[in-house]
């Protein structure tokens, strides 16, 4: 139940102000450059010394784009700090992408599963289910 509510709360979170996934390091400080006159700065720079948000490798932090399923479930992963990990068997996550990982964390702890046609799409826009 707890899981569920948290859950909720940072898809909420998500919606109000779309964050990145993908980066570490000095590059993050970067990321924010495109946030700076944005009206969600504050959150984005707490999100990002709360290590739960970071940018993209270009540099930039995208403040208005959609957040996507797999940048939503490495932030899951984040807030949990999920880090068992179960096999990915799905034909639209390969081992080579920047999200195998996260979808290996969500998967062992149970946050996905995926479609009847054995995919996750995890570069579609994650939407707020009613």
């Amino acid at each position: 139940m707890l899981f569920k509510k948290a859950a909720k709360w940072v898809l909420v979170a998500s919606l109000a102000f779309p964050v990145s996934a993908g980066l570490s390091g000095p590059e993050t400080a970067r990321a924010a450059a495109d946030a700076a006159d944005h009206w969600a700065k504050t959150e984005i720079a707490n999100w990002q010394d709360l290590e739960l948000s970071e940018g993209y490798p270009d540099g930039t932090f995208c403040p208005d784009a959609s957040i996507t399923r797999a940048e939503f479930v490495a932030l899951v992963n984040r807030v949990f700090r999920l880090k068992d990990r179960a096999s990915v068997d799905f034909s639209d996550v390969k081992a080579g992408d920047w999200h195998y990982d996260e979808f290996a964390k969500a998967r062992a702890a149970g946050v996905v599963s995926g479609y009847e046609d054995g995919t996750l799409r995890p570069n579609v826009p994650a939407i707020r289910a009613p």
